[in-house]
């Protein structure tokens, strides 16, 4: 997940979701702070977010439900300007259609995003993207 042209930006409290019945969850990279992940990670285009030092107020990855939740802020650190990557998650296909059943479309949801900054909450819009 990429968050793209903010500024100031002290924290983030994602909260992200899959369908378990098609995809399953194989591992993830949360890439807080810049300075701890300065290069993207594949096939992200951007480095890491957010500055040194970060508060981990939450991460928790539930696969049996499918769901991710990441709340980091920095902790006296500058504000983030900029794109960077929020996280990098990885999955492996557990079910595809057999010939003939048609096409199947499953879902990776953004269920919220709150970004702050120094002025109180900045506006968001998102997609997702499979890559």
């Amino acid at each position: 997940m990429v968050v793209e042209n903010v500024a100031d930006l002290l924290g983030f409290d994602i909260q992200f979701s899959w369908n378990t019945s098609y995809i399953k969850y194989i591992t993830h990279t949360q890439t807080s702070t810049v300075e701890s992940y300065p290069s993207p990670i594949p096939p992200s285009p951007c480095a890491g977010i957010i500055h040194d030092p970060p508060l981990r107020l939450a991460e928790v990855v539930d696969p049996a439900l499918g769901s991710y939740w990441a709340a980091i802020a920095t902790l006296g650190g500058s504000g983030f300007d900029g794109g960077g990557t929020v996280f990098v998650m990885a999955f492996r296909v557990v079910y595809q259609p057999e010939p003939g059943e048609g096409e199947l479309n499953t879902r990776l949801d953004i269920q919220s995003a709150n970004l702050a900054s120094s002025g109180g909450s900045i506006p968001t819009m998102f997609s997702t993207e499979l890559l």
